[in-house]
């Protein structure tokens, strides 16, 4: 019974990750009195059933990998195709309809990526470039660089990129913009000149109105920059779910710098550095490689940079003439109107 399935992985929740499912839940339409006053986990099953009928496990199955619970996830899905045997060149359009019930973005037209990095003191950016390479290059972006320049030329190849996506004759699915500097904590990116192009300012040669070829198209930027000098040595966590009586009130107060269908990932909190190791590159990308390899194909592109955010903040990392270990967050920041797949349908 499907009831009974769901009972069993909710035991399996922690008291902050059920508080923190219920509030997904609520921003999938469900009675937000019911939820608080639904306790037990066989109650909140079965008022899952109720809610979502048939789309019940694909809705859990979503929120257990945003937990992430993907353990509980692929529990679920393994005694789905257990009890459905399909033929084996049925399986992969099986997994594609039950990745989310959200829609999706058009990513069967042109992509298009721009990839700046100031490699100039900054030891490891080279493993960075070909990480971004090798992601540009898996699913199918025209990838345009942009090596150690200075100040203006950041601006200027900006503007040049922008402008030829207006020129484009074919439509455009996806615009991906990597940015890869020392940064300062007012929001700019610097030049290897150390000269300061503003963040927003980029951000705003993207939007509807100087682009319109983007108009309700994603347009991805993954900034890998300092955002000021703070460094954050970590707190112990607390096992009790924190108050989050004031979610909702954040979230529809909270200002993006951005228009419509952008997607931002910063590899740091506001006012606090951003790590990059001189062997291996930095910490973001590196992170952001491997989930890509692990779940590239599968999940959207909201779930592949919470599990990166995730493993990073798992971790502790070193720096040189601190005696304690540092901690990362990143910050994602999102306009979106659907749901980003890289993937193409044949991958």
């Amino acid at each position: 019974m499907q009831q009974e399935k769901f009972k069993a992985c909710l035991d399996q929740l922690t008291s902050l990750e059920m508080k923190t499912l219920k509030f997904y839940l609520k921003h999938k339409q469900m009675n937000v009195n019911m939820l608080e006053n639904v306790n037990a986990s066989f109650e909140l099953a079965d008022q899952l059933v109720q809610h979502f009928t048939s789309n019940a496990q694909d809705v859990l199955v979503e929120i257990f990998r945003k937990l992430p619970r993907n353990d509980l996830a692929n529990k679920l899905q393994k005694e789905d195709s257990m009890n459905t045997e399909l033929p084996e060149g049925k399986k992969n359009k099986r997994k594609a309809e039950n990745r989310t019930d959200l829609d999706r973005y058009d990513m069967s037209n042109k992509r298009i990526a721009f990839m700046m990095c100031v490699t100039e003191d900054r030891l490891g950016a080279g493993n960075d470039i070909m990480v971004v390479r090798e992601m540009a290059a898996k699913f199918g972006f025209t990838l345009e660089e942009c090596i150690n320049p200075t100040g203006d030329k950041i601006t200027e190849s900006v503007i040049e990129f922008r402008d030829s996506i207006n020129k484009f004759a074919e439509d455009v699915s996806c615009c991906l913009v990597v940015l890869m500097s020392h940064g300062n904590g007012s929001g700019q990116i610097l030049g290897r000149d150390m000269k300061p192009v503003s963040v927003e300012k980029i951000f705003e040669y993207f939007n509807n109105i100087e682009c319109p070829k983007l108009q309700k198209k994603p347009k991805i930027f993954i900034i890998q920059a300092c955002r000021g000098k703070e460094r954050d040595f970590g707190v112990k966590a607390d096992s009790e779910p924190m108050d989050d009586s004031n979610d909702d009130d954040f979230a529809s107060s909270r200002k993006l710098p951005t228009a419509s269908d952008y997607y931002i990932i910063y590899s740091s909190q506001k006012g606090y550095i951003s790590l990059r190791c001189q062997d291996t590159g930095s910490p973001m990308i590196t992170t952001m490689k491997k989930v890509i390899s692990e779940h590239g194909l599968e999940w959207h592109i909201g779930d592949i940079f919470t599990k990166v955010n995730s493993k990073l903040v798992e971790r502790d990392f070193k720096m040189k003439h601190e005696e304690n270990a540092v901690k990362v967050t990143m910050v994602m920041e999102s306009t979106l109107t659907k749901a980003v797949y890289l993937a193409s349908p044949d991958q």
